[in-house]
């Protein structure tokens, strides 16, 4: 009954209107009921009455976040700052924008002092949880929000958060505890039951999932959250492979104008678990051209069709997310590597460099800079960008691998390549090209007995890679294993004639021969 109450609230704000909280409550009304344009213009209209109210002030600032106005919100909360430094909800505000622009190194000095005010709120633990998220340091994000969890315990965002941590680090068990948590104060969240499904997909007990996600769509849900259990029950069914039915679901989550991306991304990839990659790019084409000026949609286009080797249509539509927004990061990295996988490395590179300068902060870009530079034999570069990914990102296990084999092929640095190829396998420990890299440096370090079961699962799981395969006969032949040796090095060379290290391996092989 919003009229009766709108009426109520004003009233309210007459009778009350000595106290900030009383004047400010038909702004805060209009706020929570979604109503942004008028909370903002109630709230201007306190602000100018009443200058010196900081209360309504900061009100004000969250309806311009809202509302996306950010740098409206930012001198707001800058001139409030000012004015009342020890406004620990102010810091917070600020704490928040910051960590969103990217400021994180201010977010943590505003969000610590906010801390030293008031230790108590959950919320500036979970901001700076977020803080130690950007910075790479996974301990201190638990540790901040298990913090928040404390201070408040039904703080759904948190538990959720922390539970994709432990996710995260291969802790499922520990993940699933904390959802459950989650469910026990609040049983009708979304958040957490859905993350609790997948949970239960990633440990393959797809019923439990299933059961969890409709027992969510027998509740009363808005259609958007309806779309989300839709989306899910798309994503588990297209775990198991079951890809018409993940196809329907797909659907029915883009039903009714619900178009996501991830909605999208589900539907293109069921249609081509079915093999109907021209269906499944026109089935997104379609929905992307109802929202012609969406550009992301553009750039979902291009990455499916990049994936389905149609490397003109991803050209097409990165251009066209491109002309919507000239300095996405996501089109510019879409183009380079449309390039890169013509062979066009130059003009990757150059698409590449704009896209780094676009988003600073995204690791992948570097990680793929350093792909080229090794292409292109260039070590010192291809470090230099390896390094820059690792920066960025510590848990990049790509970046880790693949400096760790520069290290140990190309600039002798064998500790440090033994370091982060361990680093590399504790964040992808199924990931067979690090089962070979971390291998292969046992290998130049003597160690062979501990290489070979490593170098024994890459040729198990990528028996035509004739690098790995090279690299276990070098391992069986320095444990005197000479016609185990000799099968495998015959194997590589026969599975490729060139390829990194091929001239020692047939240089190994004819040694073996003569000597027999």
């Amino acid at each position: 009954r919003l009229t009766e109450a709108e009426e109520i609230f004003k009233r309210i704000g007459s009778v009350g209107s000595a106290e900030p909280e009383h004047r400010g409550a038909l702004g805060a009304f209009y706020a929570a009921t979604g109503r942004n344009e008028a909370a903002r213009a109630e709230l201007l209209r306190i602000v100018a009455a009443h200058p010196d109210d900081i209360y309504n002030a900061r009100r004000l600032a969250e309806v311009e976040i809202a509302s996306n106005r950010r740098e409206e919100a930012r001198k707001i909360l800058s001139d409030l700052a000012t004015r009342a430094p020890n406004d620990w909800q102010t810091l917070l505000l600020l704490g928040g924008l910051d960590i969103d622009d990217g400021k994180v190194e201010q977010a943590e000095r505003r969000l610590t002092r906010a801390k030293s005010i008031q230790p108590a709120s959950p919320m500036i633990h979970f901001q700076l949880a977020r803080v130690h998220l950007q910075q790479g340091k996974l301990e201190l994000a638990k540790d901040g929000l298990r913090a928040a969890l404390k201070h408040g315990p039904g703080f759904t965002a948190a538990s959720v958060a922390l539970a994709e941590l432990e996710l995260r680090a291969g802790e499922p068990q520990r993940a699933m505890r904390e959802l459950k948590e989650a469910l026990k104060h609040a049983p009708d969240a979304l958040a957490p039951g859905v993350l609790l499904s997948q949970v239960h997909a990633l440990q393959d007990e797809h019923h439990l999932a299933e059961k969890t996600l409709t027992g969510l769509l027998e509740k009363q849900q808005s259609a958007a959250d309806q779309a989300t259990i839709y989306r899910t029950l798309a994503w588990v069914k297209l775990r198991q492979k079951r890809f018409n039915d993940a196809k329907a679901y797909a659907e029915k989550s883009l039903s009714g104008g619900q178009a996501t991306l991830e909605g999208l991304r589900l539907l293109g990839l069921s249609y081509f678990g079915l093999n109907r990659h021209e269906e499944g790019l026109n089935a997104v084409r379609v929905h992307v051209r109802k929202k012609e000026h969406w550009a992301a949609g553009h750039g979902l286009l291009g990455e499916l069709a990049l994936q389905a080797g149609k490397t003109e249509l991803a050209e097409e539509a990165y251009r066209k997310e491109l002309k919507l927004e000239p300095n996405s990061a996501t089109a510019l990295f879409g183009l380079g590597s449309v390039h890169q996988r013509r062979r066009q490395y130059e003009a990757a590179r150059q698409y590449y460099e704009r896209a780094a300068a676009a988003a600073p902060g995204n690791a992948a870009i570097y990680v793929r800079l350093g792909e080229l530079a090794e292409l292109k034999q260039e070590w010192p570069q291809a470090i230099t960008a390896y390094k820059k990914a690792i920066e960025l990102d510590s848990s990049s296990a790509v970046a880790k691998n693949n400096l760790a084999w520069i290290y140990a092929e190309h600039d002798s640095n064998i500790d440090e390549a033994l370091r982060l190829a361990q680093e590399a396998r504790e964040l992808m420990p199924k990931a067979a090209p690090i089962a070979d890299t971390l291998g292969w440096i046992y290998v130049k370090k003597d160690l062979a007995s501990t290489a070979l079961p490593l170098l024994q699962e890459c040729a198990l799981k990528e028996p035509k890679n004739a690098v790995c395969r090279y690299h276990l006969g070098a391992a069986y032949f320095k444990l005197g294993r000479t016609q185990e040796a000799k099968r495998e090095l015959e194997t590589a060379l026969r599975l490729q004639d060139t390829f990194p290290g091929s001239a020692d391996a047939k240089a190994l092989l004819h040694r073996l021969t003569t000597s027999n």
